[in-house]
């Protein structure tokens, strides 16, 4: 176990192990031990593809299809390996064998239905050590571009799938940012249109002159709200839109300041 927690300290990750002394050397076990999900757990899974031994992160709910990950290794031919190979490439025994800290470099695929968890478990080394991880920090520490392994449909690139998502939530934070600001320009608008149109009152019932009631609407809004009036277009469209808003926040307003 220790020279997963030194692999885990060259990637500057702080692992953690949980010891259960019953023992989780399959990922049902591991599940019930820990008391999650059984696709939360990491099954690291060694197989020769074309005599090349490679390494499979595959979700504890799947099942890996050897055809679709020798087609991602770009091979023809994929197998497992036995007991004494897995423990030669990887200084490890079956059901003990963790992401990294391995003998041998190895190629690494992940499934992406690890992705989707906020944190996996894996082997730390032994049948009864266990450890919890964050799946894009496990993705980061796999020292080969990993690509993914999905049992269900074609191979695809983890990281770039990482990517996507990251560059998708950044956008979307973005658009939430901007429409926050609109809204806030908005409100500030109405509110000054409506107190605009209060005050406003006694003066449209005797003066019918639209471009006086839109001066001193202008007037009133830019009092209010500083800046937000170079937004209309003119005053015409001042006037409407400061009437009706006001109309229609008459009642709101008048609660507000009461």
């Amino acid at each position: 176990m220790l020279r997963v927690l030194e692999a885990g300290a060259a990637r500057g990750l702080t692992i953690e192990p949980r010891t259960f002394p019953e023992g989780t050397k399959t990922a049902l076990d591991a599940a019930t031990a820990i008391g999650v999900d059984v696709g939360q757990i990491v099954k690291s899974l060694i197989f020769a593809v074309d005599g090349e031994v490679v390494l499979a992160y595959v979700s504890g709910s799947n099942q890996l299809d050897e055809k679709k990950l020798a087609g991602a290794a770009g091979g023809a031919k994929c197998a497992r390996v036995d007991a004494d190979t897995v423990r030669e490439v990887t200084g490890f025994p079956i059901g003990g064998v963790p992401p990294f800290g391995h003998k041998t470099h190895l190629r690494v695929f992940i499934d992406p239905d690890l992705l989707q968890y906020d944190e996996v478990w894996a082997a730390a080394g032994t049948w009864h050590d266990v450890f919890g991880i964050e799946p894009h920090k496990l993705v980061e520490a796999s020292e080969e571009e990993a690509a993914g392994v999905d049992p269900g449909t074609a191979f695809r690139p983890v990281r770039e799938k990482l990517r996507e998502i990251r560059s998708q939530l950044e956008k979307n934070v973005q658009a939430l940012d901007d429409a926050v600001e609109i809204i806030g320009k908005n409100v500030t608008l109405a509110r000054a249109a409506g107190f605009a149109f209060l005050n406003l009152s006694g003066e449209i019932k005797g003066n019918e002159d639209p471009e006086v009631i839109a001066a001193s609407l202008r007037d009133r809004i830019r009092r209010g709200a500083p800046g937000s009036i170079e937004q209309a277009a003119n005053l015409r469209s001042i006037m409407v839109a400061g009437l009706s808003l006001g109309s229609s926040t008459f009642t709101s307003v008048k609660k507000t300041t009461s």
